[in-house]
């Protein structure tokens, strides 16, 4: 738990004083174009992220500021590997130490974005990142550009990794 305690914090520390995304309920709704960048940023991470564990892992819980995401947003990264889950599905596990899925010894990864900055129609930032254990996690900054409807990660920059 310390060291969930610990990437939370350097991951917020880096995410600066702009708005952020709000998967809250009723009283805050998320805009449209906000999850559309998250979904778009957590795949990057699926595909683009300095772990070498990813694929023996039992599965990925997806998080949007440290909660979990609606279930049929979970749902769009059905045909990823490893399988999505919320982002409440995972636990550290001290003894092991490592992402763990809650309430077994089965490994895991965290994919999670922390901050979405929407800039103009066409223009965002978000920051994101992974976290297996202490010492395999990463923080990325993410330029995207709306094309056609559709937003695109056109620069993923590492901020940190450890």
């Amino acid at each position: 738990m310390k060291y969930i305690i610990a990437v939370a914090a350097v991951l917020l520390a880096s995410c600066g004083s702009s708005s952020t995304v709000d998967t809250g309920g009723a009283e805050n709704s998320t805009s449209s174009d906000e999850m559309d960048i998250a979904e778009t940023v957590l795949k990057s991470l699926y595909g683009d992220n300095a772990s070498a564990e990813q694929s023996n892992k039992v599965g990925a819980s997806l998080c949007i500021e440290e909660k979990d995401p609606p279930l049929e947003f979970i749902a769009k990264f059905k045909d990823l590997n490893p399988p999505a889950f919320p982002c409440s599905a995972s636990e550290f596990n001290e003894k092991q130490g490592e992402l763990v899925m809650r309430g077994t010894t089965k490994p895991m990864i965290s994919f999670s974005v922390k901050e979405i900055k929407i800039i103009s129609a066409t223009q965002a930032v978000a920051v994101g990142g992974y976290y297996e254990a202490g010492l395999s996690s990463g923080g990325y900054t993410f330029k995207l550009t709306k094309i056609h409807g559709r937003w695109v990660v056109k620069d993923q920059q590492m901020d940190w990794i450890s």
